[in-house]
């Protein structure tokens, strides 16, 4: 799995928890988890990166900025080609 494809899901199951405040967890060579802190949890974003995270939310859910994972394998095999050519030449 390439790490734009954890991300992607990471993102996904954040949006599908709907808690604010989690944390990704990995223990050793075990799977990632994910986490809901409760209480008072300091924010570890920077306010300026909050912000703009904000104002990603709020376009009604239109991820037409991130390209899908189609796209992303497809720019993977290019660039594997591109390298390939590059060690044959």
């Amino acid at each position: 799995m390439t790490l734009a494809a954890v991300f992607h899901e990471l993102i996904a199951k954040a949006k599908q928890h709907g808690s604010k405040k989690l944390l990704v967890h990995r223990a050793g060579y075990g799977p990632l988890e994910i986490r809901e802190l409760s209480g008072e949890v300091e924010d570890v974003l920077p306010s300026d990166l909050k912000e703009t995270w904000a104002g990603a939310e709020s376009n009604d859910g239109d991820e037409s900025d991130y390209r899908s994972d189609d796209q992303e394998d497809e720019e993977d095999k290019d660039e594997e080609e591109d390298d390939e050519d590059e060690a044959n030449e």
